[in-house]
């Protein structure tokens, strides 16, 4: 989360030396449509990394992180697949080993439904041995929209043990818990939102014990009781001042709770 918001202030400190900058659009772009994954509803970021990537591609047609970052928006800012997979295979002809061009084709194939080609995507986005969270977050939330909602949370629950800083897998799980009744896990997920917002690093408690996997989850009622204090919490915020957990937690909780 710092580092991507280091880069954002980067780039766009960069613009302001050389709006012309072509490159710093795409980058720009490429990195608030990652901030858009990684938090609740991402709304406000996708639209941003459409404009900064059209006016990227405005200056320089030819940069795959620009097309591949409007395909990203164009899918979930302005829910049109068909503009969306054209921008993502815009991004794998200029470069076919484009990771993000890789992903957002997968993204347009699980809206379609198509989950299988979907899935079949995201080895070819790997650019090594290495695992990488942000495929591996797809992957989890594609098997998760697939149906295959065990098979979804273990991929989460593995990201989170490898990188248990990274946001995007704790709320993806916080999600998947309270779509399927997991009230206790789905509590404990959104308190290390929380912590991670504050700061945490690898060296707090929870961020421990949630990589060794030695956490207690809380009894039901008490889970129920959070949430609910979650929800209504997020509801007396002013717009635009709940966390990304509390407006998940406040989603989620109006339908079910």
């Amino acid at each position: 989360l710092a580092s991507r918001r280091l880069a954002v202030s980067r780039f766009e400190a960069a613009l302001v030396l050389d709006p012309g900058l072509a490159a710093a659009h795409a980058g720009l772009a490429h990195t608030l449509v990652l901030e858009g994954l990684s938090v609740a509803g991402g709304g406000e970021e996708m639209e941003r990394a459409r404009r900064v990537a059209e006016a990227a591609l405005a200056l320089d047609e030819r940069l795959p992180d620009a097309h591949a970052a409007l395909a990203f928006a164009r899918l979930f800012a302005d829910r049109a697949p068909a503009a969306a997979r054209a921008a993502a295979e815009r991004a794998l002809a200029l470069d076919p080993t484009h990771v993000g061009g890789r992903r957002a084709l997968a993204w347009v194939l699980a809206v379609e439904g198509r989950f299988l080609e979907a899935l079949a995507q995201l080895p070819l986005a790997r650019t090594s041995t290495e695992v990488d969270p942000e495929v591996a977050c797809d992957e989890g939330a594609i098997l998760y929209l697939a149906g295959r909602s065990l098979e979804a949370r273990r991929q989460l629950s593995e990201v989170v043990r490898r990188e248990p800083l990274f946001r995007r897998a704790h709320a993806a799980l916080a999600a998947l818990h309270l779509r399927d009744r997991r009230l206790g896990a789905a509590a404990f997920e959104l308190e290390m939102l929380d912590a991670l917002a504050a700061g945490a690093t690898r060296d707090d408690d929870r961020v421990r014990q949630r990589a060794a996997g030695s956490w207690a989850m809380p009894e039901a009622s008490e889970a129920a009781r959070l949430l609910a204090e979650r929800a209504e919490g997020a509801l007396r915020t002013p717009p635009g001042g709940a966390s990304g957990a509390q407006l998940e937690a406040a989603r989620i909780f109006a339908q079910f709770g």
